[in-house]
């Protein structure tokens, strides 16, 4: 039987100590074969600098973008009324967070611009015969997950163009 172990990292958001506890605990493990972050990196948190810093230092480290990585590269904060996944660009929550992704990406600059541009929006693999998709929401996007609908096509579809994977 073939076997893989990930350690998956999520939503960090610049949350620095908290990465490097979760790191060591990774560390500490001798099974790990693949680390994968699942991004929103940066945005809402005290240390995007120090942050992307330590990402950086991850060997082999497979990086999928958040919603929180696409806005600092759509530089949201520049259009005329800005909105995020539907919410009132007037409300003092969304104005905050889209301040907030402006100061995040000021501090990052274009080496933090590069990282999230080098990001994959999914990753799959195929383990023996099951396979393995890692998303941030969804393979297709980042802000929200499958309908139930989106999800059975998908199913289905993978399926048929991979027989040799095993149907769970």
């Amino acid at each position: 039987m073939v076997t893989k172990t990930f350690a998956i990292i999520t939503d960090i958001h610049s949350n620095l100590a908290s990465l490097i506890h979760a790191l060591s605990i990774i560390d500490r493990r001798d099974d790990v074969d693949q680390i994968i972050c699942l991004g929103d990196c940066f945005a809402l948190g005290p240390e995007p600098e120090k942050t992307l810093e330590m990402l950086k230092s991850i060997p082999n480290c497979i990086f999928i973008r958040g919603n929180h990585d696409r806005y600092l590269l759509e530089k949201l904060w520049e259009d005329e009324l800005p909105s995020l996944e539907g919410m009132d660009p007037y409300d003092p929550v969304c104005q905050a967070i889209v301040q907030n992704e402006k100061w995040t990406a000021d501090k990052l600059g274009q080496d933090g611009y590069n990282f999230c541009k080098a990001m994959k929006i999914a990753h799959r693999e195929i383990i023996g015969t099951i396979l393995v998709e890692f998303t941030h929401a969804w393979y297709k996007r980042d802000d929200h997950p499958p309908s139930v609908s989106e999800a059975i096509n998908w199913k289905d579809r993978v399926i048929k163009t991979n027989p040799e994977i095993q149907k769970v």
